[in-house]
């Protein structure tokens, strides 16, 4: 999450990073992570040429949108990545999109459009525990699907028979009952 943090600081002007919350295992204290959500949005119209507005320090010009708030001037896009720890390549496509648009903002042309008119929400690793599992043996990566609680009722699907743990993206509407999936 480091570099949510320095892409944060580094465009103060079109970047805010926000603390969503813990994981699985940093909320039963047993280390795990800071979930971090980041927006990026353009300033309109900027009052100064673009890419000096990206880095303009806080307090001098604000994303035109980034809100915690249901309402703006732009329409907003979420996007989750790495909700299966497993699938490794969309974490890192997200960190890549982050680093485009940011770096690609007043120089890019595709990428000043996107800002100028909509808030991109990011959320570039969803279920770091589970990545944690992943990426414990490198020669070995563990085929991990869920994150890693490891409470009773756990939250079995059909193609992973009893294994424990909440798949994020199966059960990201619904609950986990002692009898399955509701």
């Amino acid at each position: 999450m480091r570099h949510t943090q320095t892409v944060g600081h580094t465009y103060p002007g079109i970047a805010t990073v926000y603390d969503i919350g813990e994981s699985w295992l940093a909320t039963q204290g047993q280390g795990g992570h800071r979930l971090q959500a980041i927006c990026l949005t353009g300033i309109a119209p900027a009052p100064m040429p673009v890419k000096a507005v990206a880095k303009a320090g806080p307090g001098l010009v604000r994303p035109d949108g980034c809100a915690l708030s249901t309402t703006s001037k732009k329409p907003k896009l979420l996007l989750f990545a790495q909700i299966h720890p497993r699938e490794i390549a969309t974490g890192e496509l997200m960190w890549r999109w982050i680093d485009y648009l940011a770096d690609g903002y007043g120089l890019d042309p595709d990428a000043t459009a996107i800002l100028d008119s909509t808030e991109v929400w990011i959320v570039p690793v969803a279920n770091p525990d589970g990545v944690d599992v992943v990426a414990t043996d490198v020669d070995q990566p563990r085929f991990q699907r869920k994150n890693v609680d490891d409470t009773e009722p756990s939250c079995a699907s059909e193609d992973e028979g009893n294994s424990r743990g909440v798949d994020l993206e199966r059960n990201f509407w619904s609950t986990c009952t002692p009898t399955g999936i509701t």
